[in-house]
């Protein structure tokens, strides 16, 4: 072959790879003419992405690119999508757009060969300029170029096609047992994915009966409520009614309560009145005992000396003359007297009339007193027995605190006697044996002149002494 018959096709192969670099430079985004006098590579790796379309996963590699070469073999080893994206990582430095990718994808589904492509992205304007070297790639871009040359390139595909037959047919091979291998996992993954789609299936079996039991539930629960709401509205009628007699009630309770505290002042006057002629019969009669002084002035002694200073004490009948001597002696004394006792009570604010000993003992303080005083228990006891009264003392006294209990004939007594009432009938070994049993220690009795007092202390501990 001459000279002149071997040039042409040669000047059509450097025309198609101008041609070829002209439209990769069109489809290029616009990038500066001038070259930088010294352009440094970036020491980095560019990453590399490779979709496994089997398994459904994203593949993570790389491309070093630390000196500015590329290997062939690390662009290859891609498909489709995923090797336009590589390439353009490596040979340009840069992320392909949407457009890129789907114009090359075009060319690789025309049969363009990914040589081809590489040598499109190296040897245009873009790639010139970024440089990067990737040995073997020219001769296989240009001897792919050539293929398109008519005739010429016929040859040379028949030839490469020829050389190349073995390798398709061991590529072709594997190819089948890829595919094989493939459809295996696809078989495989199908009946895995039937057998979650009859699980799936029967779940769902099993929540529609859910459901339908839920449905059967909710209507028996609303039918309930139903019941419940006119049940509910049936009780607020009887509320209703119920509040209304209760009002009605409380009205009749308020009325009750203003009678019954009307007929207690009526009774209080009543007894204040009828107390005033006792008091001066009763005065006469013990300013006549000429042993009360005396007998009253040695049960001080006994009693007052185991309070300690300011001790405070309280009585129950509050004889007047009694709660002179306790405060004479520094004793911190008040006194309780019920309706109709006699003595004097106005302007004496030692003295409180109460209606009932029981109650006005209940309203003190647990363990608050240090001696409780009893003069004449006969009468005190009508109203309060004395096992109930023992009980009141050991509530209200302090552990070791006094209480006195005589069975004096005094001013209480002589008016139960003026009223036409028997004083009740008690004497000391009675009372010992009441002390001793409601808690009660250190137990001695005392007799002046035929009247005898029993003093005693509070235990820390219920119980017989």
């Amino acid at each position: 072959m001459s000279k002149s018959d071997v040039e042409p096709p040669i000047e059509r192969i450097r025309g198609e790879l101008r041609a070829a670099a002209e439209r990769a430079r069109h489809q290029a985004p616009e990038f500066p003419r001038r070259v930088p006098k010294q352009v440094e590579l970036q020491p980095e790796i560019a990453p590399i992405v490779q979709t496994d379309a089997h398994a459904g996963a994203t593949v993570q590699s790389t491309v070093a690119n630390v000196t500015g070469v590329v290997q062939l073999g690390q662009l290859s080893q891609f498909h489709g999508a995923a090797f336009v994206r590589n390439a353009y990582l490596a040979l340009l430095g840069r992320e392909a757009d949407e457009t890129a990718v789907k114009t090359q994808m075009a060319l690789l589904g025309r049969g363009i060969s990914k040589i081809e492509i590489m040598g499109n992205l190296r040897w245009s304007a873009e790639g010139r300029f970024k440089a990067v070297s990737v040995p073997g790639l020219w001769p296989r871009y240009l001897l792919q170029k050539a293929t398109h040359v008519p005739i010429l390139g016929y040859v040379l595909q028949l030839a490469m096609g020829l050389a190349g037959l073995p390798a398709i047919v061991r590529h072709q091979r594997a190819a089948d047992a890829l595919h094989v291998t493939r459809a295996d996992a696809i078989e495989q993954a199908t009946h895995a994915l039937d057998a979650r789609l009859q699980s799936q299936a029967e779940e769902g079996a099993r929540l529609r009966v859910d459901h339908d039991a839920l449905q059967v539930r909710a209507a028996a629960a609303e039918s309930a409520l139903a019941q419940l709401s006119e049940a509910i509205q049936a009780t607020s009628g009887l509320a209703h009614q119920s509040n209304q007699q209760m009002l009605g009630m409380n009205h009749w309770l308020a009325s009750l309560r203003h009678s019954l505290a009307e007929i207690e002042r009526l009774a209080e006057c009543k007894g204040r009145e009828r107390a005033v002629p006792l008091a001066g019969i009763t005065d006469g009669l013990l300013a006549a005992d000429a042993s009360r002084s005396a007998r009253l002035d040695q049960w001080l002694e006994q009693f007052a000396g185991g309070l300690p200073a300011a001790a405070d004490v309280l009585d129950l009948g509050g004889a007047a003359d009694w709660l002179d001597r306790l405060s004479q002696r520094g004793v911190s004394v008040s006194a309780l007297r019920s309706i109709g006792n006699p003595g004097p009570v106005a302007g004496d604010r030692r003295i409180a009339v109460c209606n009932d000993f029981g109650v006005a003992l209940s309203r003190i303080a647990d363990e608050s007193l240090h001696g409780l005083s009893v003069l004449e228990v006969s009468v005190v006891a009508r109203e309060l027995p004395l096992m109930d009264l023992l009980q009141g003392a050991f509530r209200v006294l302090r552990p070791n605190a006094c209480i006195l209990i005589g069975l004096d004939r005094g001013p209480l007594v002589l008016a139960e006697l003026l009223s036409g009432r028997q004083a009740l009938a008690m004497d000391a070994d009675l009372l010992e044996a009441a002390l001793a049993h409601g808690g009660f220690h250190d137990i001695k009795r005392f007799e002046a002149n035929g009247v005898a007092c029993v003093i005693a202390r509070r235990s820390s501990q219920r119980g017989r002494a």
